[in-house]
């Protein structure tokens, strides 16, 4: 089965109900009758869809599931944790290991967990800890959210995990994405496109479409790390065509970024929000990336946003330090880089962290 049986099924259900109700109804209710038959049958199969999904344990499996299914395979006997949520950016420029040395040999004997996965972005990132918290007995001490790269805050139609994906989908994240759509300004074409890709999202979501083509027991998947280095560099991969500013003129780029009131307003309400589930630090960093408007973007969430305590590093000197030898593309950094950039953010961690009580 693939992607499309729900609509599969959906129209032989209707070539089924009209071949028997055609001959039998008279003219001027066998509309009515007909469709309000096809659409029972269809949430009836829906339902049962959900019911049997849910009684098997049956998930959208995605990389966040295999990166869970390995912290369930070796639990910490550590008392506190840090939770590291991200893109593929996170992935393969977080050693979580080489951080968590960093971390106890400073005083903060924590687990380091890094959750991240590759085509995911912001309102995902806030559905990955929901579910970390309903699928684990633990509360962490921080919770470490990737600020997104671009203007991405928007439902993403292009993730590497595609239907699976749609997991993470609910009712907050489409209102939050039609918020922020509405504040773009954007040329009235775009909007109309992107309206009608939160439609199909939605569709996609109710009807359990790719579903059966994605559906794995939890229990079953096999383990990942969260750490996903980068070895080689990627061949097309030109640093010349990355968009870059110096140093000094960095900060100007910073102030003419333009970020959505929709997004700083978003961010302020879920840092606000962690403590009421017993997570005592909402911090939130960025990912190394070459593009200097990209990076401006992100710092400038940071800038904007006084109530949430950010790990920027466009404001050190590790752009610098992060030179040509060190990237697969524009985006993600070699293994090499990644060692670089876990040291540093040990670092500005260790201090975020100096105000906690220490275990």
């Amino acid at each position: 089965m693939n992607n499309i049986e729900p609509i599969l099924l959906f129209g032989a259900m209707s070539l089924v109900a009209i071949q028997i109700l055609r001959t039998q109804l008279p003219t001027k209710t066998q509309a009515f009758r007909l469709l309000a038959g096809v659409a029972v049958g269809f949430i009836v199969f829906v339902s049962l869809t959900d019911l049997t999904a849910w009684g098997l344990g049956l998930v959208r499996a995605t990389h966040v599931d295999e990166v869970t299914a390995e912290l369930r395979r070796h639990p910490s006997e550590k008392r506190l944790d840090i939770v590291i949520i991200g893109s593929s950016r996170a992935a393969n420029a977080i050693d979580d290991d080489r951080l968590e040395a960093a971390l106890e040999k400073a005083g903060f004997p924590y687990d380091v967990r890094l959750i991240a996965a590759g085509g995911f972005f912001a309102f995902e990132h806030d559905a990955f800890l929901k579910e970390y918290l309903r699928e684990t007995d633990r509360i962490p001490i921080a919770v470490m959210f990737e600020v997104s790269t671009e203007a991405k805050s928007e439902l993403d139609t292009n993730k590497e995990n595609k239907a699976a994906g749609l997991r993470f989908l609910n009712g907050n994240h489409v209102w939050l994405a039609f918020e922020h759509l509405m504040e773009s300004n954007r040329p009235a074409l775009e909007i109309a496109h992107d309206l009608k890709t939160y439609a199909r999202h939605i569709y996609y979501r109710m009807f359990n479409i790719g579903l059966a083509g994605h559906a794995r027991q939890r229990n079953s998947l096999p383990p990942r790390n969260g750490y996903q280095p980068h070895d080689t560099p990627d061949p097309t991969f030109n640093a010349d065509t990355v968009d870059s500013v110096s140093r000094k003129d960095f900060p100007v780029l910073v102030a003419k970024a333009h970020v959505l009131d929709a997004t700083l307003r978003w961010r302020e309400e879920q840092a606000a929000a962690l403590p009421k589930h017993g997570i005592k630090h909402a911090l939130y960093f960025t990912p190394p990336i070459l593009d200097a408007f990209r990076r401006a973007h992100q710092a400038a969430i940071c800038e904007r946003t006084p109530s949430i305590r950010c790990i920027e590093y466009s404001d050190s000197n590790l752009p610098e330090r992060l030179t040509g030898r060190h990237w697969h593309d524009s985006g993600h950094v070699l293994r090499s880089g990644a060692q670089i950039y876990t040291d540093w953010l040990a670092t500005q961690l260790i201090q975020k962290l100096a105000g906690a009580s220490r275990p």
